[in-house]
């Protein structure tokens, strides 16, 4: 049997824990005609968005605690998140928390914000990284999943799972140029370009096809 993951992190943790060897990645790719934006300019005040779950490695307590600390120093700034479902528990108010949005809204909810936070544990992939890049945002992340692969520094930050740092490198973006948060926009939209089902799609082929 050919055996595939979807990112290098699952490839390298079945390696270590299992000792399986030879497997391939065909990473996870986005809808690139779903998820699209045009060039934009910065928001001013910055607004920053997450991806609201009670997932436990979804670890979205840092994402609460970073926007918290940051809303402390900038109460400016503007906060937004969406689920599935509403949280069991209140959000600070100043979280503006969208429902269950439909697939057509989530593509202009990642395009309304100037930087994504991604504050998993663990993850396999970590797909709303490339959501939020084709919408041209930049994504700050935890190590998790993919997001090695995904982030260089130019089209966001990888950061450890503290709220300060997260608070700190959303602080800095709030701080940033427009001319140099448009190039980060940029590269965060060139970045997944490769990611496209079509291409992925390709590569599956290709492995199973492999002597």
């Amino acid at each position: 049997m050919k055996m595939i993951a979807v990112s290098n992190y699952i490839r390298d943790v079945i390696a270590s824990n299992h000792g399986v060897k030879g497997i391939e990645v065909v990473p996870n790719s986005v809808d690139l005609d779903q998820f699209d934006a045009p060039p934009r300019a910065k928001n001013n005040p910055i607004r920053i968005g997450f991806l609201y779950t009670e997932t436990e490695r979804k670890n979205v307590r840092l994402a609460i605690d970073a926007v918290t600390e940051v809303k402390r120093r900038r109460p400016e700034l503007e906060i937004v998140a969406f689920g599935t479902r509403p949280p069991n528990e209140p959000l600070p108010d100043f979280i503006r928390f969208i429902a269950n949005p439909s697939q057509n809204e989530i593509p202009g909810l990642y395009a309304s914000c100037d930087v994504w936070l991604l504050t998993s544990d663990h993850e396999g992939f970590g797909l709303p990284i490339l959501e939020a890049m084709a919408c041209r945002t930049p994504v700050l992340s935890t190590r998790a999943g993919a997001a090695p692969e995904l982030i260089d520094g130019t089209n966001g930050t990888l950061l450890p799972g503290e709220s300060k740092a997260f608070a700190d490198e959303i602080l800095r973006y709030a701080e940033m140029s427009p001319e140099e948060w448009h190039r980060r926009s940029d590269a965060a939209y060139e970045s997944v370009r490769t990611y496209s089902w079509s291409m992925a799609a390709d590569r599956f082929l290709e492995i199973l096809g492999a002597t």
